[in-house]
């Protein structure tokens, strides 16, 4: 009767895996998978998401290519701001909540050997530059007890929030990248 007690516990370990599997469930930050090749990447002066986007980029297996390689998908950023504002007061009248915005614009387009299915142009034109506008928030509270770890905490939700925008203009990239 002991043996069977940890054939049950596997057998229910099992049971659980196959209904995450099943449902679609992933990690977080693994949801990011690329058919891309080459992609150009610039930007204006001072964006600050071209490195983290050129370095995952590299991390997913894609060339970083210049416009003459022949990329599949040319991305221009234009800026990218951070915002924080008060969204709550404490009965002293210091900031108890902020709500942290972090936005992205920039210019998309196919590369040079793809063509639109959407709007017939002669092989080899690239793609009109389509402007985009991406934008993610958070709030938090701030502890006055411990604002050095407040202030550890919302460069944390920063980087995070600059991942984000990373991940979906690399979604974007890939929409644009299907025949």
């Amino acid at each position: 009767m002991r043996g069977f007690v940890p054939v049950k516990v596997a057998a229910y370990c099992v049971m659980v895996l196959c209904l995450l599997s099943a449902c679609g469930f992933q990690l977080r930050g693994g949801g990011v998978d690329s058919a891309l090749q080459r992609v150009h990447v610039s930007s204006e002066r001072g964006v600050q998401l071209l490195v983290p986007l050129r370095q995952r980029l590299s991390s997913l297996g894609i060339s970083l290519v210049n416009k003459t390689g022949q990329p599949e998908v040319l991305v221009h950023l234009l800026s990218n701001n951070f915002n924080r504002r008060t969204i709550s007061v404490t009965g002293r009248v210091l900031a108890a909540e902020y709500e942290l915005t972090m936005s992205a614009h920039y210019q998309i387009s196919r590369g040079e050997d793809k063509i639109s299915v959407n709007q017939p142009q002669a092989p080899n034109q690239p793609q009109a530059l389509q402007e985009r506008h991406l934008e993610v928030s958070r709030i938090f509270a701030i502890d006055q007890g411990n604002l050095v770890g407040s202030s550890e905490e919302q460069a944390l939700l920063m980087a995070e929030m600059r991942e984000d925008l990373v991940q979906q203009i690399i979604r974007n990239m890939n929409t644009l990248a299907l025949p």
